[in-house]
């Protein structure tokens, strides 16, 4: 099920809570291949299936960063803003790779709510998915993905390059160096 909210400011009501889990989703060779194309990391744990077949996981894996980078999607078939200028992610805070995801597999994600707050350049959110592979104890992955959605107050800025500044620029200091981004000043 999806969760319709009117504005992002919407979800400092959803701090703590699940939104949901996605569907499943089968991760392809063709997936893999793309992804090592598009990063230059070819190792053949990935993308030689003849080879890994002899190999610790008997077939290749998808890459870690790979499962991670579905969070956009992921996110977005659990929840949907419908005033929203413009969303980007914004920093990751703890992330773990608990187990090697067969090419092959069934993936999905619990995506919860694990921080909001209102700031001067629009609204951070940070969220939780557990990436979960079909037959699998362990999670594939967990993470904290902070996403901002600039507001009003960041006057709607053309780049998110421009938000960084904004952001730096109204918490008082500038953008080398910005702890802004920065999971580690988290939602206090």
């Amino acid at each position: 099920m999806t969760i319709h909210l009117e504005e992002p400011a919407d979800l400092l009501d959803l701090v703590g809570s699940p939104l949901d889990t996605t569907k499943w989703m089968k991760l392809s060779q063709q997936q893999v291949d793309l992804f090592a194309e598009s990063t230059g990391d070819h190792q053949w744990i990935h993308t030689d299936p003849q080879r890994a077949a002899r190999g610790p996981f008997k077939g290749t894996v998808a890459h870690s960063f790979l499962t991670l980078s579905l969070t956009p999607m992921f996110t977005s078939e659990v929840l949907q803003i419908r005033e929203l200028t413009m969303a980007f992610t914004y920093g990751l805070g703890k992330v773990n790779f608990c187990a090697a995801v067969p090419v092959g597999s069934l993936v999905r994600a619990t995506v919860s709510v694990i921080g909001a707050r209102q700031k001067t350049s629009g609204v951070e959110s940070v969220f939780g998915p557990s990436y979960d592979i079909d037959g699998s104890d362990r999670p594939a992955c967990t993470a904290e993905v902070s996403v901002l959605y600039p507001g009003p107050a960041a006057g709607h800025p053309e780049t998110a390059s421009d938000t960084i500044a904004s952001c730096a620029q109204a918490e008082g200091h500038t953008t080398v160096g910005c702890a802004c981004n920065s999971p580690q000043i988290g939602l206090t």
